[in-house]
Formats: C-alpha cells, sequence, structure tokens
C-alpha cells in the first residue's frame, strides 16, 4: 500500500520528460525538484506513522528520508534505467523489494 503511494507520488512524468526539463527548462526542472521534495515530505509521514504503530521497525529518519530522494532521482534518470534495462515500472518494483524486504533471503 505504501509503495502504491509513492508510485502516485512520483510516477507523473515519465524520465525523458526529466531530461528535457533538466537540460532546456532549468527553472522548471527546479520546481519539478521541489514538488518532488514536498511529496517526499508526504511519504516520509506514512513511513513515520508507520514506524510509530509498530508496522516498520524504528530506523534513522534522516536516513530513510536520504534514500528516497536518491531513489526517487534515479528513477527521474533515463541513462540509469537504460543502462540497468529497467523500465520505470521495473525500478519501482525493485524499489520496493530493497525497500520493505531488504537484501536478505526470507
Amino acid at each position: 500500500r505504501l509503495v502504491d503511494q509513492y508510485v502516485k507520488l512520483f510516477s507523473r512524468l515519465e524520465p525523458d520528460v526529466y531530461d528535457d526539463l533538466k537540460a532546456n527548462y532549468p527553472i522548471e526542472w527546479r520546481r519539478c525538484e521541489d514538488f518532488r521534495r514536498q511529496k517526499l515530505d508526504v511519504f516520509m509521514r506514512l513511513i513515520e506513522r508507520c514506524m510509530q504503530t509498530g508496522e516498520f521497525r524504528i530506523i534513522n529518519r534522516g536516513f530513510v528520508k536520504q534514500q528516497l530522494l536518491f531513489m526517487s532521482s534515479l528513477l527521474a534518470d533515463s541513462k540509469f534505467l537504460a543502462e540497468n534495462k529497467l523500465t520505470y515500472t521495473e525500478a519501482i518494483e525493485e524499489f520496493r523489494k530493497l525497500m520493505f524486504f531488504g537484501l536478505v533471503k526470507h
């Protein structure tokens, strides 16, 4: 459910659109980045609520937020996706598996 919220928050544009904005429209790109950070704050409140209710382990919130910022920037990087042969949807799925299940095989 939480990943569905993340996808809704960050999947409005395809990575190629982000690349175009970064390269050709710096003011609009900054606005997109500001929007992404605002939406990340919403997502962080959901994570914090899950930590408070015991659904998630308690973990350093600053670390979690930084990881999410990094991941959302990778998801908007068409070069990264192409080099790793991932669609945006596949990258979100890989993120979901890593974020919620880690690397340890269960």
